[in-house]
This record gives C-alpha cells, sequence and structure tokens, in this order.
C-alpha cells in the first residue's frame, strides 16, 4: 500500500495543478488507506469487532430509510447528501450482502435490515450492482471454497483484455442513439438495453482519451487528476493505468492479490469474511463500468477490507498460530473463542 501511495505522490508533485491532483489523492488514496490501518490495528477484540461493523449497518440502515423515503416523495432516481448515484448505491449495497451471507445477526433484524437495503439499492438504479446482487450466491459460494485469489486473477486479466480490446476498436461498437435526459433517473436506464449500449459507449469517448494519454506516459502515468469529461475514468483499468501507469497498476492490483490470497482460507471457515470478500468482488465489478477512484467507493472497499484483515487477526490469536488458519472448524468455533 505504502508503494501505491508512494507512486501517486510522487504523480501529483510532478503534476501540472498539484493543488488539484493533491486534494484528489488524498481523498482517493490517503483517507481510504488510514482507515485501513486505523480500523486494523484498533479493532482487536470481537466486542469492538461488533461494535464497528454494528454501527456500520445501522448507519447504513438509516440512511436506506432516507433513501426510500426520497424516492416515495420524487419518484425518481436516489442520491445522498451530494454524493454520485453510485456512492449511495455502495452505502446500501454493504448491508444487503452482509445480511445476506453473515449468519452471525440475528435472522429477525437480518430480514428487515436486507429488505429494507435492497430497496434503497434499487431506487439508486446501480445496474452492475444489481446483476452482481444476482449472481453473488455464486461468487459466496466459490468463496467459501478458498478460490478467492483464482477469481480475482481472472476477473482481472480477463477485463483488462476485454477493455483494453474495446478501447482500441472502439470505432466498431459505437452507435447514435440519443436519449432524452429526463430518461437518466428513471428505471428506464435499468429496463432498455439500448440505453445500457448508449451509456457505455458515452463512457467509452472519455476511456479512448485516457487511454491514449496513458501511452503517453506509460510507466508512472499522469496522476489523479480531472479529466475533459469526468472527475475519474468509469473503468478501473483505464484510471489506474492512466492516472498510475504501468508501475501504480501492478502495485495497486498486487495490494488486493495479497488480500484475496491471505483470506481464501480463512474465508472456507468463517462467513463473514467470505461475505465481505463478496462484497469487494462486487465492488470491483462495478468499477469496470463506473470506476475504482470514484467518490466514496474506495473508502467503502478498504474499510472493508480492514474488517476482515481485524477479523483475521482476532481469530488467528485467539487459536495461538501463526500460519493461515487451518479447516474444519465452523464459523461459530473459530469466532467463539475470540477475546471480549
Amino acid at each position: 500500500m505504502f508503494l501505491v501511495a508512494f507512486v501517486y505522490l510522487l504523480n501529483a508533485l510532478a503534476s501540472e495543478n498539484m493543488i488539484e491532483s493533491g486534494y484528489l489523492i488524498f481523498h482517493a488514496i490517503f483517507v481510504p488507506y488510514l482507515s485501513f490501518f486505523v480500523i486494523k490495528s484498533t479493532v482487536n477484540t470481537r466486542k469492538k469487532y461488533r461494535l464497528i461493523c454494528g454501527s456500520m449497518i445501522l448507519s447504513a440502515s438509516i440512511l436506506s430509510l432516507i433513501a426510500v423515503y426520497i424516492f416515495l416523495i420524487s419518484g425518481s432516481r436516489v442520491s445522498l447528501f451530494g454524493l454520485p448515484f453510485i456512492g449511495a448505491a455502495v452505502l446500501f449495497f454493504v448491508p444487503v450482502l452482509l445480511m445476506l451471507f453473515d449468519t452471525e445477526w440475528k435472522i429477525g433484524p437480518r430480514v428487515i435490515i436486507g429488505l429494507i437495503a435492497v430497496f434503497a439499492l434499487v431506487v439508486t438504479i446501480p445496474r452492475a450492482l444489481l446483476i452482481y446482487l444476482v449472481l453473488s450466491p455464486v461468487v459466496f459460494k466459490l468463496v467459501r471454497s478458498g478460490k478467492s485469489k483464482q477469481i480475482y486473477l481472472l476477473f482481472m486479466a480477463s477485463t483488462g483484455i476485454i477493455t483494453i480490446a474495446y478501447v482500441s476498436n472502439l470505432g466498431s461498437f459505437l452507435t447514435s442513439d440519443e436519449f432524452v435526459p429526463e430518461q437518466f433517473s428513471t428505471f428506464f436506464r435499468l429496463t432498455n438495453i439500448e440505453y445500457w449500449i448508449y451509456s457505455l459507449n458515452e463512457r467509452a469517448v472519455d476511456f479512448e482519451a485516457a487511454f491514449n494519454s496513458f501511452l503517453k506516459n506509460p510507466i508512472f502515468g499522469v496522476g489523479l487528476q480531472k479529466g475533459v469529461f469526468t472527475v475519474t475514468h468509469h473503468n478501473i483499468h483505464i484510471a489506474w493505468l492512466e492516472y498510475s501507469g504501468l508501475v501504480g497498476y501492478l502495485f495497486y492490483s498486487l495490494v488486493f492479490y495479497a488480500h484475496f490470497r491471505k483470506m481464501a482460507k480463512i474465508a472456507k471457515n468463517d462467513r463473514t469474511i467470505a461475505a465481505n470478500i463478496t462484497i469487494l468482488f462486487g465492488f470491483l465489478v462495478n468499477s469496470l463500468a463506473n470506476g475504482f477512484l470514484h467518490g466514496i467507493i474506495p473508502l467503502v472497499f478498504f474499510i472493508i477490507m480492514a474488517f476482515s484483515e481485524a477479523r483475521y487477526e482476532i481469530i488467528k490469536k485467539t487459536l495461538c498460530v501463526r500460519t493461515p488458519l487451518v479447516s474444519g472448524m465452523s464459523n461459530r468455533e473459530l469466532w467463539a473463542g475470540s477475546s471480549t
């Protein structure tokens, strides 16, 4: 993580607009990293873990109720407190999957919180997250079988190749379809496949410009900065390549790989960590069309990572082992002996 931060720091110092670049890096890189290390280092007992995780779920549930209320009043796509629509969506996405897969919480609250969060998620109309939600039980099952690192490597390799091929042959995919702005904030964006294609092609124009920028600065990139069309590119591969070059892309990829590899074995026995990993894969899928360094997405992503790392250390300390946790213990058995 420090290497990623160092690369972006160097890019900020070399940027034509140092203040703008530094501001974006502070919010998209340093704040998420700091949150990760604070949570990982301070949440060291079972009681603290349940308190901070429960607080997050409670907060997201309250925001979900607010989102539902706003939708019932306005009848249109919901955003909260000036956040991008996808920023609001990720806040609801986390409790949806936790309530779906994490059986440590009582069934009554799980059902109530889960239903409210699902409704709130739907009214923000995040297409990628909704598709992933349908497929998430399959991903969860694969994670529970210890395949986290394989899923990640396959995802990054396949989507990276597809992204580069798409941008390199953009002229073959562009269409002349036009849609009125009033349709952008309704369920039309979810039900009309032509609008999906139009939306992707509209963003692809930005992808092409960003990829050309990367080709001019392939090693370290150009630093995090506002693009011509957007604040950040709506694709994880394009954004990482342009902003931090091949070096930053490699470092960032290795940070995620190290986490998924570390959690692979314990996810077989701990449903909570498996649920967290499933959430992270949802964020990565969403990043293909909405980007990763976008709004609060990196912050929430690293908070979920920190939850898993903290829980891993609590269980590891309880079992008094230095190697990855052994198989054969249930979720309750792993967690039952943790310090209070």
